[in-house]
């Protein structure tokens, strides 16, 4: 893949966390830099185990598979 078409693709972030700690991560970034669609926060808080939280992760990349992940 050439470096222009590896800049045309949309490049996601993942912040997974214990607790809520990646929800406000998010919270502050966006507050610097607005909301970001690109960006999505996974807190064990909200979610009933790690697990649910690596499927869930897991089945957004497979449905991506053309974004680059972070």
């Amino acid at each position: 893949m050439y470096i222009s078409e590896r800049r045309k693709r949309m490049k996601k972030i993942i912040i997974a966390s214990h607790g809520s700690f990646a929800e406000g991560l998010l919270s502050a970034a966006e507050m610097i830099m607005g909301k970001r669609e690109n960006i999505q926060s996974y807190g064990l808080s909200n979610y009933e185990s790690p697990y649910e939280i690596s499927n869930l992760i897991e089945k957004q990349i497979l449905e991506k598979k053309d974004d680059d992940w972070i």
